[in-house]
């Protein structure tokens, strides 16, 4: 996919985010680092939403596989693997995409990403 496409299809997914501040701040991250800026900053405003949620209603809970797909924007390797962990502790069913889906292509050589995927019983 080109630059421009890409740039397009992020723009339309920003849109659909409630706050115009947030559209600025990834266009200026985007400017200012590239891709990694971007997605970093993505990362911050995703925590923030879900945090925001959980304050927002103190008897609700957001679960902990939303933590570790917001911490997988931002390639955070310690913070995504230590929500995926969390996830399982939920038992959360998702899960038994692990080896498939390519947003955790960053953390497949970790051994504690390794060591989940037996644990949740995914054949090797």
């Amino acid at each position: 996919m080109s630059l421009k496409a890409n740039m397009i299809r992020l723009s339309k997914r920003a849109l659909l985010m409630p706050n115009p501040e947030n559209i600025a701040k990834l266009k200026e991250a985007y400017e200012k680092s590239g891709w990694d800026g971007f997605w970093r900053i993505r990362q911050e405003i995703r925590i923030e939403e879900l945090n925001a949620k959980q304050a927002k209603d103190p008897n609700g809970y957001v679960k902990a596989w939303d933590y570790a797909n917001a911490y997988a924007l931002g390639k955070d390797k310690e913070k995504t693997i230590e929500y995926l962990n969390k996830a399982y502790d939920e038992r959360d069913p998702r899960l038994a995409e692990l080896k498939v889906t390519k947003r955790w292509d960053f953390v497949r050589d970790d051994p504690r990403f390794k060591e989940l995927v037996k644990r949740v019983g995914i054949p090797e």
